[in-house]
């Protein structure tokens, strides 16, 4: 019913629409004909959405060092590799410099924001680690943000999620993508960097709708259109606010945008969050949208 009562409202809104929003009206095709570019996520729980997404690639040390693992505590990411089961420290990752082999500091002012994690990531160990932020503005605190984890292999295709605790970091989120979570678009065959990933420069996300809740101190449910531009010598990315609105505490809230979708500006990421002031639990956000070529 609930798709019903949206999709009449989209098709009002579309008929009346002024011309200026032609070029998009790719998306409500989509969602009328239950196309399978129809894609969300739910967050519902304290621990749910991912900051980071790390992929250790062996390389030329592919013999000796063909493992790579990475362990999160709240104030620190330490990095091994060497032969599975065996790794030690690897000391390309390392924050602050002259600080412990393998390890960035979280509490440190030089690696205590998601930009400067990924920065020190991708250009002391460009060969072998990369790192890119994906529920995660590269202003985003990592002091103790992010729920702990014992060592796990990051040698995986998809990389390694490192994941935000919803307690600390106030919020709860995700990215309007179809899948699970992947590094593999933001990566070349050649293990580097792609400045402008293929899944934000070929398509376009749309959110349609959005079912939300927090228990917390005025929470606010925004959208944020994110460009991004990677690369191992430091990336960088452009933040637009698209939606800002409080919500209900504790109770789930359906926004629906006025019938009309909030679109990801072209080539570039759609991100999701509630967002509270001093305290935040039980969160519950299903994001719905669509996704359709630019």
């Amino acid at each position: 019913m609930k798709k019903f009562l949206v999709a009449a409202a989209l098709l009002c809104v579309a008929l009346i629409a002024a011309p200026v929003y032609a070029q998009d009206t790719a998306w409500m095709t989509k969602y009328l004909s239950g196309d399978p570019g129809q894609i969300g996520f739910t967050h519902a729980t304290q621990a749910g959405d991912i900051a980071l997404l790390i992929k250790y690639n062996p390389g030329s040390a592919s013999l000796t060092k063909p493992s790579g693992t990475v362990q999160t505590t709240t104030t620190t990411l330490l990095f091994k590799s060497g032969l599975a089961t065996a790794e030690a420290a690897d000391s390309l990752v390392t924050c602050p410099s002259g600080g412990t082999a393998g390890t960035i500091l979280l509490t440190d002012t030089a690696c205590d924001t998601i930009g400067e994690v990924v920065d020190i990531i991708n250009a002391s160990a460009s060969d072998r680690w990369k790192a890119v932020n994906y529920a995660a503005l590269r202003t985003d605190s990592t002091n103790d943000k992010f729920v702990a984890a014992s060592a796990e292999s990051a040698n995986a295709a998809v990389g390694l999620g490192v994941v935000w605790d919803t307690s600390k970091t106030l919020f709860a989120g995700g990215v309007l993508l179809p899948g699970a979570a992947d590094i593999r678009p933001f990566l070349s065959n050649a293990f580097a960097l792609n400045p402008k990933p293929a899944q934000f420069e070929l398509n376009r996300a749309a959110l349609i709708y959005a079912d939300v809740a927090l228990t917390g101190t005025t929470p606010n449910f925004n959208v944020y259109s994110v460009a991004p531009s990677f690369s191992d010598n430091g990336s960088s990315e452009v933040v637009t606010l698209l939606y800002d609105k409080r919500i209900v505490t504790a109770t789930v809230t359906t926004v629906s945008f006025n019938g009309y979708p909030i679109l990801a500006r072209k080539g570039e990421k759609l991100l999701i969050r509630t967002i509270a002031t001093t305290s935040a639990a039980a969160p519950y956000l299903y994001a719905y949208g669509t996704i359709f070529p630019r």
